[in-house]
């Protein structure tokens, strides 16, 4: 190995020392500095808990996207507390990458942008249950630095959420009120089974509930709805309602079914009563008969 390699790995090894479990995870997708570029295609962040510096390039984002970099990120010290606008730009951030994925016109792209996500999600679902392959190398050190740093991540938020709540605003709660109201579907009992909403109906209601908290977040942000926002919002409101029509459709059908059912099973009875009261009539009959003999000169006068 050459000298300035081993220079250069060093260097690397003894700053990644200084950095925190965050830091470290993300050390390979950002390049960490000391000074800022002079430039507005970058942010300059430093990481509130090991001071490591970083421009983030803001190329290829529209303006609302840079604005919402602006305004929340390098900011774990209670601002998401105190300031509704880094709040409502944090979430928001988040919910556009989905927003965007159905904010298409044409009907043959959403059509593909249905069938890819369902296919993903079914996907992730199989990857879930099937048993997991033991990782080596490489891939086994990024997953246990990947593990430290979300672990990392969460206490650094627990621990900023203790010092600095409750929040001064009433979005969080708004939109917690919003995800219970879209997403707290109840499977219904009827006729003897469970009628439960199907996977894709989960997934659209959660895709269309992160839509809403984007569109309750540009009110604040912005205060209006953008376009994109908007034709995604109309696309899910739709399709999710043709999916609960077609679970509402489910349910009728079996609630049908249990009518018509019951309808044989009540028309089977009868039948079944008519015929036990019409032997009981006729072993009555003949008790009769036999309690009461006919006389000798009645059966003659028959004769």
């Amino acid at each position: 190995m050459k000298l300035s390699t081993a220079l250069t790995k060093l260097e690397r090894e003894v700053k990644e020392l200084t950095l925190c479990a965050w830091c470290q995870y993300a050390s390979p997708y950002a390049s960490f500095i000391t000074e800022p570029k002079n430039s507005l295609d970058y942010l300059f962040v430093r990481c509130v808990w090991c001071g490591a510096a970083t421009n983030y390039t803001l190329k290829g984002r529209d303006e609302y996207e840079k604005e919402a970099l602006r305004l929340f990120e390098g900011k774990r010290s209670g601002e998401c507390y105190r300031d509704v606008r880094v709040f409502a730009a944090l979430e928001w951030y988040y919910c556009w990458q989905h927003v965007k994925r159905w904010a298409v016109d044409d009907e043959e792209e959403l059509k593909k942008a249905v069938h890819e996500f369902t296919a993903k999600k079914r996907k992730e679902a199989e990857q879930a249950n099937a048993p997991k392959e033991k990782l080596k190398g490489k891939a086994l050190k990024r997953a246990e630095t990947e593990e430290k740093a979300m672990a990392f991540f969460r206490q650094m938020l627990e621990e900023e959420k203790k010092r600095h709540s409750p929040y001064t605003f009433n979005l969080p709660d708004e939109i917690e009120k919003l995800r219970t109201e879209i997403t707290s579907v109840k499977d219904e009992y009827v006729e003897g089974q469970w009628v439960k909403p199907l996977d894709v109906e989960y997934w659209f209601r959660w895709e269309l509930y992160l839509c809403q908290v984007a569109e309750l977040c540009e009110k604040v942000l912005w205060k209006k709805l953008r376009p994109e926002t908007k034709d995604a919002l109309n696309f899910l409101t739709q399709f999710v309602a043709k999916l609960e029509q077609k679970r509402l459709e489910r349910i009728n059908e079996l609630v049908e079914l249990g009518a018509k059912r019951k309808a044989e099973r009540e028309e089977a009875e009868a039948k079944r009563k008519a015929e036990r009261e019409a032997e009981e009539e006729k072993h009555r009959q003949e008790r009769e008969a036999r309690s009461n003999p006919t006389p000798f000169y009645e059966r003659t006068r028959q004769w």
